[in-house]
């Protein structure tokens, strides 16, 4: 293990397979780094920070990528579901064996969640790889804590370069609209 891969102790499913896939953000293929996007950034705001120089601030914080057989995913979803092995028909249905036809296209990853979950906001993604028939699931590790700290930076740079010109030199809670955890939305600018 790299010690700049330290932060994967917090990912315990998968481990040894994540750390096979360590890389940098930026090295990931478009339809990955537009998962951590579409995680990270909401809102009117988002495209003039993704657009910005926080794309190559993030660039280098660690990611996992790999893709894992589908047994061994649909195993850990199970075991998370139904932890006292006993058969949850709902979950069955939800993942039964009828091979639905969705086009085959880049397959963006299912997002891990760090600890002792399997998902954060993947799981209708999972379902619909399982459904068809998909013998690997593409699934990504970010290192959450980095990623969200060098964004904070970025916005806190751009607030003191700039503060009557930025849309975030207003307050910090005038700015965000939601406090959800993962996700950065962008309070509209009321001065329009």
């Amino acid at each position: 293990m790299a010690s700049s891969d330290t932060w994967l102790v917090r990912y315990p499913l998968f481990r040894e397979a994540l750390f096979h896939g360590a890389m940098p953000l930026g090295a990931l293929p478009p339809q990955a780094r537009a998962v951590v996007a579409k995680r990270v950034f909401a809102g009117d705001g988002a495209k003039d920070i993704a657009g910005s120089a926080a794309l190559h601030v993030v660039s280098d914080v660690r990611v996992a990528y790999v893709e894992l057989p589908m047994s061994l995913v649909d195993q850990a979803v199970r075991d998370h579901r139904v932890p006292d092995g006993d058969d949850d028909a709902s979950l069955n249905h939800a993942i039964g064996e009828t091979r639905l036809h969705y086009p085959r296209v880049a397959r963006p990853p299912c997002l891990l969640m760090p600890g002792q979950g399997v998902f954060l906001d993947s799981w209708m993604r999972f379902f619909v790889y399982r459904a068809r028939g998909d013998i690997n699931v593409p699934v990504l590790a970010v290192d959450w804590f980095t990623l969200y700290e060098r964004i904070a930076r970025v916005l806190e740079n751009e607030r003191a370069a700039s503060p009557a010109a930025s849309v975030y030199g207003r307050s910090f809670d005038d700015l965000w609209v939601s406090r959800e955890p993962g996700l950065v939305r962008i309070a509209p600018d009321r001065n329009n």
